[in-house]
């Protein structure tokens, strides 16, 4: 006789369709018991993502999760009828069920192309979870590299930690067997890579590759993946061990304060491309240490808005083409301490931070072709929405290539807590005629070369020609993008091609350009098949 079964997250129980198929099903029931939905997995990517975070064995812990103490609230957002795509109603949904059951975190490893970011239900929803409902959201970049500006969505979002994927040497060997081969620790090349059009970057970085559970019904224990998709997980499953640990001390963070805990502990990489790595490597017991020491302290808990008014209020200053380049440039610079709920709903606690928020900054900026005024005094502002401070860019003297730096703001009386906020600038300059160039390609690191296209131009021929290669062939991905304005998602209008190069060979591969735009042509040698450098 078979059991009954409840809806799943009544009875908690999985039942197998069988005939040698291993496929696990639940149920849920809606409209008062007239709809029965039978659910399955649409793919093995959920459960090995699921796995990554808190897979716990008992008698393995090897084999367990980043954080096995975690409980995990399994929402399916991938519908099966569009070969397991998400929908913007899948992942509002899947939010406000995170709401009903009081998670405190929330890992989506999906994405998409996007056009604009920040605006609609799903980024509303988003903003909600973290600003009201005290939930920390995780999502992963994207693996749309390695050229810049090649974020999707929900990666792009303000509100959640944007998490680019990692590769030690240690993974290299471990995970792929590979060679015994000198590859530094580097960003996979498929990470997505900052700025956005807006200016926007990742926030972080976390292992990217994981062999992890898969479901029954692909007939293997486990699987070997990668993906920012792993990568995302991974550094939620460190948050859960820094939530643990602050809350077994009885501190209960913002989202605001456990982001900038993980940001301002973050350790940098030797090579560090905050393109794809953001504030750098995720680090938990920094983390744990840096909460403990500055939670309390003024504004610690409150998230900031920093935009820049005068160019639609981008998140971050990007200047690409040519046309920007000319001369010194000013900026006003706007700063909103966001106190995150109504005023009807403050506690006395809460309007005695609103009321006693006043903070002497420094600001310092860490290049020399961008300034800032030495100070400002940080106050909430709220009958004027907000305060501002101007900087100035000087990018003439600045060599061919991408330059990035920022605008940092720390507590002037106390360093030690690291910025409370930033803003980041990205300067690319393209490189003069002619158009001609050497390019030498080290293992797991991009070369990017930037060229300005003609104002009638339509396409470019790229030819590439290599000489001896004693180590040959060499398999490098060729990325082009031909500008990052914004009025299209990357998708639409770049190139990759995967090429084997060859000794005393040729390739022409013609790609699309946008007049007085700035092309990228980005190059990276796979370090997996043959990490040897390559000309």
């Amino acid at each position: 006789a078979h059991t009954p079964m409840a809806p799943f997250r009544i009875g908690r129980q999985v039942g197998d369709l069988g005939w040698g198929t291993e496929l696990s099903f639940c149920v849920q029931v809606y409209q008062d018991g007239d709809l029965l939905c039978i659910v399955t997995d649409a793919g093995s990517h959920g459960t090995h993502v699921a796995g990554i975070v808190a897979a716990h064995f008992d008698t393995e812990p090897s084999r367990s999760g980043v954080a096995p103490g975690a409980q995990i609230l399994a929402c399916k957002i991938g519908d099966g009828r569009l070969g397991s795509a998400e929908t913007g109603t899948g992942l509002v949904r899947a939010i406000i069920a995170a709401k009903a059951a009081g998670c405190h975190l929330i890992n989506l490893s999906y994405g998409e192309p996007y056009w604009q970011c920040d605006r609609g239900r799903v980024a509303q929803t988003f903003d909600d979870a973290v600003r009201k409902w005290g939930m920390t959201v995780f999502t992963s970049a994207g693996n749309d590299g390695p050229a810049l500006s090649t974020l999707g969505a929900p990666g792009c979002l303000s509100s959640a930690i944007t998490v680019g994927a990692f590769v030690s040497s240690q993974m290299m060997s471990d995970q792929y067997s590979m060679l015994p081969e000198t590859v530094p620790d580097t960003s996979y090349s498929f990470t997505s890579r900052g700025p956005t059009p807006d200016g926007f970057f990742p926030t972080l970085c976390a292992p990217g590759g994981a062999i992890a559970p898969v479901p029954r019904h692909t007939l293997q224990g486990k699987a070997q993946y990668h993906g920012t998709s792993m990568a995302s997980p991974n550094a939620c499953g460190v948050a859960a061990c820094v939530l643990s640990a602050l809350h077994a001390q009885g501190v209960k963070p913002t989202p605001a304060e456990l982001r900038r805990a993980l940001e301002n502990s973050a350790e940098r990489p030797a090579e560090h491309e905050p393109f794809s790595q953001g504030a750098g490597l995720i680090n938990a017991p920094a983390a744990v240490a840096y909460a403990l020491e500055h939670h309390g302290k003024p504004a610690q808990r409150l998230a900031f808005r920093v935009t820049v008014p005068s160019r639609q209020h981008v998140r971050g200053i990007y200047l690409r083409d040519a046309a920007e380049l000319d001369g010194p440039l000013t900026m006003g610079v706007e700063v909103v301490p966001l106190f995150d709920l109504p005023l009807s709903s403050r506690s006395a606690e809460e309007l005695s931070e609103l009321l006693s928020t006043d903070l002497e900054l420094k600001l310092t900026s860490s290049a020399g072709w961008l300034t800032a005024p030495p100070s400002m005094v940080l106050l909430s502002a709220k009958e004027r929405g907000g305060q501002t401070f101007s900087v100035q860019l000087d990018p003439s003297s600045l060599p061919p290539g991408a330059h990035f730096a920022s605008i940092t703001a720390t507590d002037a009386t106390d360093p030690s807590r690291g910025p409370l906020f930033s803003l980041p600038v990205t300067v690319v300059v393209p490189a003069p005629p002619p158009l001609a160039f050497r390019l030498d390609l080290p293992p797991g690191k991009p070369t990017r070369r930037f060229l300005s296209a003609p104002e009638a131009a339509e396409f470019a021929h790229v030819r590439i020609k290599t000489g001896a290669m004693p180590r040959g062939p060499h398999v490098v991905t060729l990325h082009a993008v031909p500008s990052a304005r914004g009025d299209a998602p990357n998708t639409l209008v770049q190139t990759k091609r995967m090429l084997v190069l060859r000794e005393d060979s040729e390739e022409t591969v013609v790609v699309p350009v946008r007049g007085s735009s700035t092309l990228e042509l980005c190059l990276q040698l796979a370090w997996l098949s043959n990490p040897t450098p390559a000309a």
